[in-house]
């Protein structure tokens, strides 16, 4: 569809419903840039994240989903500091690798 206004006639009752679009694409690196500067320092509170973790629980992933993530990590070279980090929050946390 190309970008602009456009109107649509529901079939049922005659109405006209008009609407306006814009063709999106890719943002250049200094809109991105100044979306980051936007968000930066932006902490969400307690109590919103406690409703989006809410909002989150039940919910399961595909098994298609499953396999698209863990074919995106595999092949991945991890750096040995990098290692040492995941292996100390892993202490913390108080179990393995495989426990999760």
């Amino acid at each position: 569809m190309a970008a602009g206004i456009y109107q649509i006639r529901n079939t049922l009752d005659g109405k006209i419903y008009v609407g306006q679009s814009y063709r999106m694409g890719r943002h250049t690196l200094e809109s991105r840039a100044k979306m980051s500067i936007v968000q930066k320092g932006h902490n969400v509170s307690e109590e919103t994240r406690a409703k989006l973790s809410i909002a989150r629980k039940g919910r399961k992933a595909s098994d298609d989903t499953r396999t698209k993530i863990s074919n995106a990590g595999k092949g991945r070279v991890v750096s040995a500091e990098t290692r040492a980090k995941i292996s100390a929050a892993n202490k913390r946390r108080g179990g393995k690798i495989g426990d999760i």
